[in-house]
């Protein structure tokens, strides 16, 4: 160890160069290191300096053993939102079909930056993420619910607007315009706004407007703390830090709110809801509805639906693809299955089979009275020119039927839940539901339907206890 003579610096510091012989990690060459340290401002007397020095040295000594053994790379400078958008930006290259999770990162990423952007790699912490995660469990966000509260109807027919006119003008969908006609609806902020910019008339007139703050998520706040995790696992693989301290050993559990995973739940529920979906004249959405329930698909499975995809021989459905859209810069992409094991051959019942053969013969009309303005396409569900639909149309299509029939509000993923409680409440194993649900693990199905599994379990019992009283009686 060698520590040149004090430098003065042009603003009246005081510094000092040290010098340490070690080796190069990656070929063990003797190399020399050196590290500039500046001297405290009130670091006076020759025995404060000679403390520093000493203390400088042991810190520059022990740094400089790590360099050796490759525990610490490098030293730059580096800043957490430029290190943060380049592991970002290299998503993509890495999986070019990750899409939403490119989009997700994007958007996670600028609440990441208020809280860390600003750090060099170098200086986060334990601390630094303990206080991150703090943040991100008791943030709230100002929830505005608008509530229809006239009817807007009037003014179309005085206009002699259609609701297609109106879905144009506005800028939202055509389903929307319906539900924002109806008294009692809820809708959006950015709904009710565009709609009325596009009428001239004041939002407070025909809405209710009443804010309310809200926790976060928990699958949000684990999405922040994830991306987290994954930057600076980057910067240990690099050489810029020694330790990701986002990880679980390091922080507190992530918290938050829990979605609700509304299910139709009683016999008499499911029963009202498919007597309102084979009285649809809309076959689209017959059709759409029917699978979502009886095959527990994913919306984007649904909409990843070719005819190519089906066995009218065997009743089979291959599930290969999902459809979804993934922000402007991209639009509706298609690409390859959640995981592996989601791509499979499942059998569906013969009632939806049959309703599918339907639903082709009306499709072909279709594409045949389209000509040449329908693209070429195999898709089942697609727009007026064939063109890939959007997931937020089906979810629309779900909301307002279920709003014209009454029905309890159940997501298309609830219909999915749905699917897979009536399996399990009704005995089916638990290895073929999560075969059938396309689950990695029988564990993971186990985990989010425990309550279910348990009360199965509970059955089984009763079942063996039956039969063996009987045995004995």
């Amino acid at each position: 160890m060698h520590i040149k003579e004090p430098r003065k610096n042009k603003n009246g510091s005081v510094s000092y160069q040290f010098y340490c012989m070690g080796r190069d990690p990656k070929t063990r060459k003797n190399k020399l290191y050196q590290k500039t340290y500046q001297l405290p401002a009130d670091c006076i007397g020759k025995k404060a300096v000679d403390k520093f020095l000493l203390d400088r040295q042991k810190e520059f000594q022990d740094e400089v053993e790590k360099l050796s053994l490759g525990l610490v790379v490098k030293r730059e400078k580096i800043k957490f939102s430029d290190f943060a958008a380049e592991v970002v930006e290299g998503i993509l290259k890495q999986n070019p079909e990750a899409y939403l999770y490119y989009n997700a990162s994007k958007n996670n990423l600028k609440t990441v930056n208020d809280k860390l952007g600003h750090y060099y790699l170098h200086e986060i912490n334990q601390f630094i993420i303990q206080d991150f995660c703090a943040y991100i469990n008791q943030r709230t966000y100002t929830k505005t619910v608008l509530t229809v509260k006239k009817s807007l109807r009037p003014i179309l027919k005085e206009r002699k607007l259609t609701y297609e006119k109106a879905a144009e003008g506005s800028g939202i969908a055509y389903i929307t315009v319906q539900t924002v006609l109806k008294v009692g609806n809820n809708v959006s902020s950015d709904t009710a706004t565009k709609f009325c910019s596009f009428l001239e008339v004041p939002i407070s007139k025909y809405f209710s407007v009443e804010t309310e703050e809200s926790p976060y998520s928990r699958s949000a706040n684990t999405g922040l703390k994830a991306l987290v995790s994954k930057i600076l696992s980057k910067a240990v693989k690099r050489g810029y830090i020694e330790r990701n301290y986002a990880l679980s050993e390091f922080t507190d559990p992530v918290t938050g709110t829990e979605g609700e995973r509304a299910i139709f739940e009683t016999a008499d529920e499911l029963q009202k809801f498919m007597q309102c979906v084979n009285a649809e004249k809309d076959i689209r959405k017959k059709a759409a509805f029917s699978i979502l329930l009886y095959m527990g698909l994913r919306i984007g499975e649904v909409l990843g639906l070719e005819w190519s995809d089906f066995n009218f021989d065997t009743d089979e459905i291959a599930i290969r693809r999902q459809s979804g859209y993934a922000g402007k810069e991209f639009g509706v992409i298609t690409k390859a299955p959640k995981t592996k094991c989601s791509q499979a051959v499942l059998t569906a019942p013969q009632g939806l089979m049959a309703l599918m053969q339907e639903y082709r013969a009306w499709w072909t009309k279709q594409k045949i009275l389209h000509g040449d303005l329908w693209e070429n396409t195999d898709r089942l569900f697609c727009q007026d020119s064939g063109k890939n639909m959007a997931s937020s149309t089906v979810r629309e299509w779900l909301i307002a039927f279920e709003q014209k029939n009454g029905l309890k509000h159940v997501t298309p993923h609830g219909l999915r839940h749905t699917n897979i409680t009536l399996q399990i409440d009704n005995g089916v194993d638990v290895k073929t539901v999560s075969a059938r649900a396309r689950h990695a693990k029988v564990q993971t199905t186990l985990d989010v339907y425990m309550h279910r599994t348990a009360r199965a379990d509970k059955q089984a019992a009763n079942i063996i206890d039956k039969v063996l009283t009987l045995q004995n009686a």
